[in-house]
């Protein structure tokens, strides 16, 4: 949590105090669109390829080997079949293909969080307070590759964060 506010309040100040080149913003675009053709294309690899992504993951993550499960012994393993696995695998790289792809219309996705909850039966849901006081959004869209579906309205983009900048 603290990595990710430094992280983006260091941008913020980025863009504040070089508003009016244009470099940040294109940086912003090449960074989202690099991100969201890595995702795609390590989603589709894991797609095309599952046994081998699975055992590259597991070689690099678990490198004392404790993660070949043995179907004799292994619970999981017993009680779910392959298919359960690989196919819980292909929905889950078809979820975040698909997340990676949306990137406009989120400015309330920092409120709604993880909607982790101590007591997930309870009536009345405490929210913890805000790090920060509203957020803005920069309303542009771009397709795969890289190519501007809505250009940016850096005018009122300058606007919105001039104006959060005096408050």
């Amino acid at each position: 949590g603290v990595v990710f506010v430094a992280a983006t309040g260091t941008l913020l100040a980025i863009l504040v105090a070089n508003r009016r080149a244009a470099w940040p913003w294109r940086a912003a675009a090449r960074g989202s669109a690099a991100l969201t053709l890595a995702t795609l294309v390590v989603g589709v690899a894991a797609v095309l390829f599952f046994g081998t992504a699975f055992l590259a993951f597991h070689l690099i993550f678990f490198p004392q080997g404790n993660f070949a499960f043995d179907p004799r012994t292994q619970r999981l393993v017993q009680l779910f079949p392959e298919r359960f696995w690989s196919d819980t695998a292909l929905v889950l790289g078809a979820v975040l293909i698909v997340l990676a792809a949306v990137t406009a219309g989120f400015a309330d996705a920092l409120r709604i969080g993880y909607q982790n909850r101590p007591d997930i039966f309870a009536r009345h849901i405490v929210l913890p307070e805000r790090l920060y006081a509203r957020v803005i959004e920069a309303d542009e869209r771009m397709d795969a590759r890289g190519r501007v579906l809505t250009p940016l309205d850096a005018a009122r983009l300058e606007a919105d964060l001039g104006a959060a900048y005096r408050q």
